[in-house]
C-alpha cells in the first residue's frame, strides 16, 4: 500500500494520540459479553477430552514431559493458566461453529494458538533455530491428537 502523504499521517497521529479519539459503536453491550463468557464456562464438554487437554498442557513442562523436544529446548512449559484459555477456546470454537461441545480436532488447532507464547525456550532452541510452534506440534502428536 505504501505510506501516506504527510497531511493524511499527520491527521492520523494527531486523531490517534489527542485523546479524542472518534470509538466506533459498541458492537455488544457489556451485560451480552458477561453472559456469554458465563454461558461459555457452563459449556458441556467430556472428561476425556478435559483429560486429553491436561495431558497436552502438563507434556510441555520439562521436569515431567516425555516429549524429546520438550525437555531438550523449553526452560518453561505451558501454566495452569495455558489449560484454562485452551479449555474456554476450544468451548467458544465449538459454540461459534453451532456445536454442542468442543472436540480434540479444536484442541488440536487451537494448541499452538494458546500454547507457543506461553512457553519459555532455553538457549539451545535458539541456537537450533526452534520456534516454539515446533514444540507444540511434537506434543501435540505425542498426545496423539
Amino acid at each position: 500500500l505504501g505510506y501516506p502523504d504527510a497531511a493524511v499521517e499527520k491527521a492520523v497521529l494527531l486523531a490517534t494520540t489527542s485523546g479524542t479519539r472518534a470509538l466506533p459503536p459498541a458492537a455488544l453491550d457489556i451485560e451480552t459479553v458477561q453472559q456469554s463468557q458465563k454461558g461459555l464456562e457452563r459449556a458441556a464438554i467430556g472428561d476425556a477430552l478435559v483429560d486429553k487437554l491436561l495431558h497436552l498442557v502438563r507434556e510441555t513442562r520439562p521436569e515431567s514431559s516425555s516429549v524429546p523436544e520438550v525437555k531438550q529446548y523449553l526452560r518453561l512449559g505451558a501454566s495452569a493458566r495455558a489449560g484454562q484459555a485452551l479449555m474456554l477456546l476450544t468451548r467458544a470454537v465449538a459454540f461459534l461453529d453451532g456445536r454442542a461441545a468442543p472436540s480434540p480436532d479444536d484442541v488440536k488447532l487451537l494448541a499452538p494458538v494458546v500454547l507457543a507464547h506461553r512457553m519459555a525456550l532455553n538457549p539451545a532452541a535458539l541456537a537450533a533455530g526452534v520456534q516454539p510452534g515446533d514444540i507444540v506440534s511434537a506434543v501435540v502428536r505425542a498426545c496423539g491428537l
